[in-house]
Protein backbone atom coordinates (compact mmCIF):
# COMPACT_ATOMS: atom_id res chain seq x y z
CA UNK A 1 0.00 0.00 0.00
CA UNK A 2 0.87 3.53 -0.68
CA UNK A 3 1.75 5.68 2.01
CA UNK A 4 1.47 9.33 2.76
CA UNK A 5 3.26 12.45 4.09
CA UNK A 6 1.16 15.79 5.28
CA UNK A 7 2.97 18.70 6.18
CA UNK A 8 2.11 22.01 8.15
CA UNK A 9 2.73 25.58 6.44
CA UNK A 10 3.78 27.70 8.21
CA UNK A 11 7.50 27.45 9.74
CA UNK A 12 7.63 24.19 8.34
CA UNK A 13 7.34 24.55 4.06
CA UNK A 14 8.59 28.45 4.59
CA UNK A 15 9.31 30.40 7.55
CA UNK A 16 6.81 32.63 9.13
CA UNK A 17 8.28 35.34 10.16
CA UNK A 18 8.80 36.10 6.34
CA UNK A 19 5.26 36.65 5.69
CA UNK A 20 4.92 38.45 9.15
CA UNK A 21 7.70 40.90 7.78
CA UNK A 22 5.50 40.94 4.25
CA UNK A 23 2.32 41.98 5.91
CA UNK A 24 3.94 44.86 7.94
CA UNK A 25 5.75 45.82 4.72
CA UNK A 26 2.75 46.02 2.99
CA UNK A 27 0.89 47.93 6.04
CA UNK A 28 3.50 50.59 5.75
CA UNK A 29 3.43 50.50 1.84
CA UNK A 30 -0.16 52.01 2.56
CA UNK A 31 -0.18 54.15 5.29
CA UNK A 32 2.90 55.83 3.49
CA UNK A 33 0.41 56.40 0.65
CA UNK A 34 -1.04 58.78 2.66
CA UNK A 35 2.10 60.74 3.32
CA UNK A 36 1.87 61.46 7.03
CA UNK A 37 4.06 59.04 7.59
CA UNK A 38 7.82 57.42 5.88
CA UNK A 39 7.09 53.45 5.39
CA UNK A 40 10.44 52.50 6.77
CA UNK A 41 9.25 54.32 10.24
CA UNK A 42 6.28 52.51 10.45
CA UNK A 43 7.63 48.56 9.34
CA UNK A 44 10.34 49.46 11.77
CA UNK A 45 8.03 49.75 14.47
CA UNK A 46 5.88 47.12 13.31
CA UNK A 47 9.04 44.65 13.19
CA UNK A 48 10.40 45.97 16.64
CA UNK A 49 7.19 45.52 18.47
CA UNK A 50 6.69 42.05 17.03
CA UNK A 51 10.65 41.21 18.00
CA UNK A 52 9.61 42.69 21.24
CA UNK A 53 7.03 39.76 21.75
CA UNK A 54 3.97 40.95 21.29
CA UNK A 55 1.53 39.14 18.83
CA UNK A 56 -1.94 40.13 18.08
CA UNK A 57 -1.96 44.41 18.78
CA UNK A 58 0.95 45.35 16.86
CA UNK A 59 -1.42 47.50 15.32
CA UNK A 60 -3.39 48.51 17.85
CA UNK A 61 -0.08 49.88 19.53
CA UNK A 62 1.32 51.11 16.31
CA UNK A 63 -2.06 53.60 16.37
CA UNK A 64 -1.18 54.61 20.02
CA UNK A 65 2.20 55.76 18.84
CA UNK A 66 1.48 57.01 15.28
CA UNK A 67 -2.32 58.53 16.02
CA UNK A 68 -2.98 60.43 12.53
CA UNK A 69 -3.28 56.90 10.95
CA UNK A 70 -6.31 57.22 12.51
CA UNK A 71 -7.57 59.63 9.88
CA UNK A 72 -6.82 56.84 7.21
CA UNK A 73 -7.37 53.23 8.59
CA UNK A 74 -9.05 51.82 11.27
CA UNK A 75 -7.97 48.37 12.90
CA UNK A 76 -10.14 45.96 10.63
CA UNK A 77 -8.84 47.96 7.54
CA UNK A 78 -5.49 47.38 8.72
CA UNK A 79 -6.14 43.63 9.58
CA UNK A 80 -7.26 42.95 5.89
CA UNK A 81 -4.95 44.31 4.07
CA UNK A 82 -2.46 41.96 6.34
CA UNK A 83 -4.57 38.58 5.63
CA UNK A 84 -5.12 39.73 1.96
CA UNK A 85 -2.06 40.44 0.74
CA UNK A 86 -0.35 38.76 -2.12
CA UNK A 87 3.30 37.35 0.60
CA UNK A 88 6.56 37.81 -0.56
CA UNK A 89 7.74 34.43 0.78
CA UNK A 90 9.81 31.60 -0.47
CA UNK A 91 9.84 27.81 -0.01
CA UNK A 92 12.68 26.54 2.32
CA UNK A 93 14.77 24.98 -0.21
CA UNK A 94 15.17 21.59 2.09
CA UNK A 95 11.67 21.66 1.70
CA UNK A 96 11.21 21.92 -1.78
CA UNK A 97 13.88 19.26 -2.16
CA UNK A 98 11.95 16.61 0.14
CA UNK A 99 8.84 17.49 -1.28
CA UNK A 100 9.87 16.70 -4.80
CA UNK A 101 11.68 13.63 -3.70
CA UNK A 102 8.83 12.05 -2.18
CA UNK A 103 6.63 12.33 -4.68
CA UNK A 104 9.26 10.75 -7.19
CA UNK A 105 9.20 8.01 -4.41
CA UNK A 106 5.47 7.50 -4.83
CA UNK A 107 4.26 9.20 -1.57
CA UNK A 108 0.61 10.71 -1.36
CA UNK A 109 1.41 14.59 -0.39
CA UNK A 110 -0.74 16.96 1.42
CA UNK A 111 -0.76 19.62 3.53
CA UNK A 112 -3.07 20.79 6.76
CA UNK A 113 -3.00 23.85 7.37
CA UNK A 114 -4.99 26.57 9.98
CA UNK A 115 -5.24 30.20 9.96
CA UNK A 116 -7.61 32.61 8.03
CA UNK A 117 -8.60 31.12 4.21
CA UNK A 118 -7.22 33.94 2.31
CA UNK A 119 -4.17 34.33 3.75
CA UNK A 120 -3.24 30.40 3.61
CA UNK A 121 -4.76 30.56 -0.10
CA UNK A 122 -2.39 33.09 -0.71
CA UNK A 123 0.67 31.47 0.85
CA UNK A 124 0.15 28.59 -1.18
CA UNK A 125 -0.49 30.74 -4.67
CA UNK A 126 3.54 32.18 -3.72
CA UNK A 127 5.13 29.74 -2.49
CA UNK A 128 3.94 28.14 -6.00
CA UNK A 129 3.45 24.35 -4.80
CA UNK A 130 -0.06 23.33 -5.38
CA UNK A 131 1.05 21.31 -8.39
CA UNK A 132 2.72 19.24 -5.65
CA UNK A 133 0.41 17.99 -3.45
CA UNK A 134 -2.33 15.63 -3.90
CA UNK A 135 -4.70 17.05 -1.04
CA UNK A 136 -4.53 20.75 1.00
CA UNK A 137 -6.79 21.09 3.46
CA UNK A 138 -7.22 24.99 5.16
CA UNK A 139 -9.24 24.26 8.12
CA UNK A 140 -10.32 27.67 8.25
CA UNK A 141 -12.51 26.40 5.09
CA UNK A 142 -14.59 24.51 7.73
CA UNK A 143 -14.46 27.10 10.33
CA UNK A 144 -12.40 28.01 12.82
CA UNK A 145 -13.80 25.33 15.70
CA UNK A 146 -11.91 22.63 13.03
CA UNK A 147 -8.52 24.12 13.56
CA UNK A 148 -6.00 22.44 15.41
CA UNK A 149 -5.85 20.35 17.54
CA UNK A 150 -9.17 19.16 16.56
CA UNK A 151 -9.08 16.00 14.76
CA UNK A 152 -11.42 16.66 11.90
CA UNK A 153 -8.72 17.59 9.25
CA UNK A 154 -6.54 14.44 9.92
CA UNK A 155 -9.91 12.32 9.30
CA UNK A 156 -10.66 14.26 5.94
CA UNK A 157 -6.95 14.05 4.86
CA UNK A 158 -7.25 9.96 5.66
CA UNK A 159 -10.45 10.21 3.52
CA UNK A 160 -8.87 12.27 1.08
CA UNK A 161 -5.50 10.26 0.35
CA UNK A 162 -7.64 6.65 0.73
CA UNK A 163 -4.95 5.72 3.48
CA UNK A 164 -5.01 4.58 6.67
CA UNK A 165 -3.90 6.29 9.31
CA UNK A 166 -1.24 3.91 9.97
CA UNK A 167 0.48 4.77 7.00
CA UNK A 168 0.35 8.71 7.44
CA UNK A 169 2.61 10.78 8.88
CA UNK A 170 2.55 14.03 9.75
CA UNK A 171 5.34 17.29 9.45
CA UNK A 172 4.91 20.38 11.39
CA UNK A 173 6.58 23.10 14.05
CA UNK A 174 4.11 23.92 17.00
CA UNK A 175 3.85 20.96 19.77
CA UNK A 176 0.94 23.02 21.52
CA UNK A 177 -1.60 21.76 18.69
CA UNK A 178 0.50 20.10 15.80
CA UNK A 179 0.80 16.50 16.91
CA UNK A 180 -2.49 16.25 19.15
CA UNK A 181 -4.46 14.92 16.68
CA UNK A 182 -2.71 13.04 14.55
CA UNK A 183 -0.91 11.16 17.85
CA UNK A 184 -4.70 9.93 18.81
CA UNK A 185 -4.85 8.74 15.56
CA UNK A 186 -1.76 7.43 15.38
CA UNK A 187 -0.18 8.67 12.49
CA UNK A 188 4.06 9.21 12.70
CA UNK A 189 4.42 12.66 13.79
CA UNK A 190 7.53 14.42 13.09
CA UNK A 191 8.77 17.96 14.73
CA UNK A 192 10.90 20.24 11.99
CA UNK A 193 12.48 22.55 15.06
CA UNK A 194 14.54 25.35 13.65
CA UNK A 195 15.45 28.62 15.49
CA UNK A 196 14.24 30.67 13.08
CA UNK A 197 10.95 29.36 13.64
CA UNK A 198 8.40 31.12 16.17
CA UNK A 199 7.45 28.36 18.37
CA UNK A 200 11.39 27.18 18.38
CA UNK A 201 11.68 28.00 21.95
CA UNK A 202 8.11 25.89 22.78
CA UNK A 203 7.60 22.39 23.90
CA UNK A 204 4.73 20.34 25.01
CA UNK A 205 2.63 20.81 27.93
CA UNK A 206 1.68 16.57 27.76
CA UNK A 207 2.56 13.62 26.66
CA UNK A 208 0.13 13.54 23.99
CA UNK A 209 1.20 16.35 22.32
CA UNK A 210 5.11 15.25 21.83
CA UNK A 211 6.20 14.27 18.47
CA UNK A 212 7.15 10.87 17.54
CA UNK A 213 10.54 12.41 16.37
CA UNK A 214 12.30 15.76 16.11
CA UNK A 215 14.66 17.06 13.00
CA UNK A 216 17.01 19.81 12.42
CA UNK A 217 16.68 19.51 9.21
CA UNK A 218 14.24 18.51 6.18
CA UNK A 219 16.77 16.68 4.55
CA UNK A 220 16.57 14.28 7.31
CA UNK A 221 12.90 13.20 6.79
CA UNK A 222 13.51 10.96 3.83
CA UNK A 223 16.16 8.76 5.77
CA UNK A 224 13.96 8.22 8.53
CA UNK A 225 10.92 7.30 7.15
CA UNK A 226 13.13 4.95 4.83
CA UNK A 227 14.90 3.42 8.10
CA UNK A 228 11.13 2.85 9.43
CA UNK A 229 10.25 1.01 6.47
CA UNK A 230 8.45 3.60 5.01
Amino acid sequence: MRKGVVFDLDDTIYFEIDYVRSGFKEISRFIAQTGIYNSKEIYRFLLNSFRQGIRGKNFDLMLQNFPLIRKYFCIEELVNIYRSHIPKIKILYEAGVVIRNLRKKGYLLGIITDGYLISQKNKVYSLSISEYFDAIIYTDEYGKQYWKPNEFAFQLMSDKLGLPHSKLCYVADNPQKDFLAPNKLKWLTIRFKHPKQLHYSEEADSPIKKPNLILSNLLDLETILENRGD
